[in-house]
């Protein structure tokens, strides 16, 4: 058999973005790499130091594909490298997942195209938002149906660069099933109405490029408020980086990052405010200035 080879970069991404639990999230220039190569048998071998962690990740994704398109089932060689770190609510995850599904889909000319590539890896990582961002790039609107609750569609929009990103990863991992776990059985009907009202008018205020409107429409009270308790400090970040001159900030995906969105020419004063809370309080922490990635995942060899 030929020897078949694909190299893909696949951007990070911020999620929920306030109170758009599993429906919103952003692309963003700060990425993970892989390679994908085909075998002639059925053995998927991962290469890498955390190889281990990975290989039920990648044969849950290549099973989903193989079944997704009734093609032959092939083994492949996998390797994933790059800056994105893993459970601190940057979509690590979703690029291991889609990187195995994409560059499959790639290797076989494309028999699933974008929104089904999106839908099935919705249910691989059992949401929307992040898969959406990786996938599409942008700032993501996910919908899914209310009774199945399956991915439906989505809208993206591309972010300016004069919006930067400010990122601040302490050195705490915080397991999804965890933070799912941590959240209520319900909510009182004021705390929804007042979600869903900034929710509207921060998804305007992407989709006209208009992010001064931003401040104050980040408040939400369906999940940051109760996990807390796994994100320490994540409020007194956000604060410190709304008076430093950012518009808003969340807790991204289930944390332990937090995102400040801010003007470009007030981002390295937002992240020193920022560390500077996590400092403070004795915890490591990563910082990054980022450019939303209005691409999503991209091809960069395909032999």
């Amino acid at each position: 058999m030929e020897t078949k080879s694909i190299e893909l970069r696949l951007p990070a991404s911020t999620s929920n973005c306030g109170p758009g639990f599993d429906a919103l999230s952003i692309g963003l220039k700060l990425y993970n790499f892989c390679r994908l190569t085909l075998r002639a048998d059925n053995q998927v071998n991962v290469i890498g130091g955390d190889a281990s962690g990975l290989e039920e990740m990648c044969r849950d994704a290549s099973d989903y594909f193989f079944a997704e398109t009734n093609l032959p089932k092939l083994g492949y060689d996998f390797e994933i490298w790059g800056e994105i770190p893993p459970e601190r609510g940057l979509g690590s995850s979703s690029t291991v997942l889609g990187g195995v599904f994409l560059a499959l889909n790639h290797l076989h000319d494309s028999p699933l195209d974008e929104h089904a590539c999106v839908r099935s890896l919705a249910r691989l990582d059992n949401a929307p938002d992040n898969v959406c961002a990786l996938v599409r790039g942008g700032f993501c609107v996910s919908r899914i149906d209310p009774e199945s609750g399956e991915y439906v569609d989505s809208f993206h929009f591309p972010v300016n660069d004069e919006l930067s990103l400010v990122v601040a990863s302490p050195e705490i991992r915080v397991r999804t099933r965890d933070a799912r776990a941590i959240l209520p059985d319900s909510l009182e009907f004021s705390e929804v109405v007042s979600s869903l009202n900034g929710l509207a008018y921060l998804v305007s205020a992407f989709a006209k490029g208009d992010y001064e409107r931003l401040r104050g429409s980040m408040a939400d009270r369906i999940h940051q408020p109760f996990r807390r308790a796994l994100n320490p400090f994540v409020d007194e970040a956000i604060e410190a980086g709304v008076e430093a001159g950012a518009y808003a900030g969340w807790l991204s995906g289930s944390g332990s990052s937090v995102v400040c969105a801010s003007p470009a020419d007030h981002a390295l004063t937002v992240r020193e405010a920022m560390e500077s809370v996590y400092r403070a309080n004795g915890i490591a922490c990563r910082l990054h200035n980022l450019a939303a990635d209005n691409e999503g995942a991209t091809v960069l060899d395909n032999e």
